[in-house]
């Protein structure tokens, strides 16, 4: 019921019986839309399948979500680079990806044809639950990571409300330049772990719509992206949230970064979290409850520019050995520290 002095938008999603071949629909503002789950072909043992395979995805330049059919092959089959990726092949919904030639070729080798990814259905495309690595197009040749991904729209087409792990999502997107992700719904995520990370080329990335209330782990989500100089955490809910080992290190070009709503009440480990931020000149983590953390190893090592530190830790449950070069590197600290114990350990 609700009264007479408020208007308002209901959503529904719901799921017909799972004994019939039936589709996800979504009710909004009045009106009914077919959902269609795409798979996420990505594979450790052979690079995945579809344009997840090692021959397509490092050589990947663009990704453009959208239900616009009208481009796509008559004859949608390997041969004229077009794949049936729906996540169940008897859906009658179907999403379909196809790539085209961006007219580029890759800087390393110019043999290879860059591609733009094309990712359409007719229905609003539903992320499937394990998004593990989906969008990491890259390969790794000769001991080094070729990825030449610099752009990916959503176009509020790819629907994350079922996704529960985004592991390494992004990950070693290195010529990644910017990522919109406003449209993203994280509510049932409980894995970030190395989500953006080496992501090198962002230089700013805004997650203050994301709900992390699930969210568990956050291991190097933000590593190596050595380029970020503004990251925009605010909204954060890290309250389940148990290891942030190593979660920005490495971001060597931030200067500023607001944790204010962080709730650190279940993390125990942070060991290397803000390790080689070269960059960052003050730090407030005040509000950081440590009383469950086991290691802070290097946990500010190499912030060499960091002039004003503010923690109230709580070391009890840390090894002496488990503080090894905590603040090691950290040549300016002019701080405001209170440890809460009878030793730490920094050099």
């Amino acid at each position: 019921t609700i009264n007479s002095n408020i208007s308002g938008t209901i959503t529904i999603y719901y799921k017909s019986s799972s004994n019939i071949n039936d589709d996800i629909y979504v009710k909004t503002k009045g009106s009914i839309m077919k959902i269609a789950m795409m798979k996420n072909g990505y594979s450790y043992s052979n690079g995945g399948t579809e344009f997840w395979n090692n021959t397509y995805k490092p050589y990947i330049r663009t990704v453009e979500f959208g239900n616009d059919l009208s481009n796509l092959p008559s004859d949608c089959t390997e041969e004229n680079l077009c794949w049936d990726i729906s996540y169940d092949a008897s859906q009658e919904n179907k999403v379909y990806a196809y790539l085209t030639d961006s007219g580029y070729k890759d800087s390393i080798d110019n043999t290879k044809t860059l591609y733009n990814l094309y990712i359409v259905s007719e229905a609003q495309i539903l992320a499937p639950s394990d998004c593990i690595y989906i969008f990491a197009f890259y390969d790794y040749v000769s001991f080094s990571f070729i990825s030449n991904l610099i752009q990916v729209n959503f176009n509020n087409n790819f629907n994350t409300s079922e996704v529960t792990s985004m592991y390494g999502m992004f990950s070693e997107c290195s010529s990644l330049t910017s990522l919109n992700l406003s449209s993203f719904d994280a509510s049932k995520v409980t894995n970030m772990d190395w989500m953006f990370s080496d992501c090198s080329s962002l230089t700013n990335l805004d997650l203050s719509s994301f709900n992390a209330s699930n969210v568990t782990r956050m291991l190097a989500i933000f590593a190596g992206c050595s380029s970020l100089t503004s990251l925009n955490v605010s909204n954060f809910n890290t309250s389940k949230v148990t290891t942030m080992e190593s979660m920005f290190l490495d971001c060597s070009s931030l200067t500023s970064l607001d944790l204010s709503s962080f709730d650190t009440s279940n993390a125990y480990t942070m060991s290397y979290m803000f390790s080689n931020c070269s960059s960052l000149t003050s730090l407030d983590l005040s509000n950081f409850n440590t009383s469950k953390v086991i290691d802070m190893e290097n946990m500010f090592q190499n912030c060499e520019n960091l002039t004003n530190l503010k923690i109230n830790f709580d070391t009890s449950k840390v090894k002496v050995s488990d503080m090894n070069g905590m603040f090691s590197g950290c040549k300016k600290i002019i701080t405001q520290i209170n440890i809460i114990n009878d030793y730490y350990w920094a050099d």
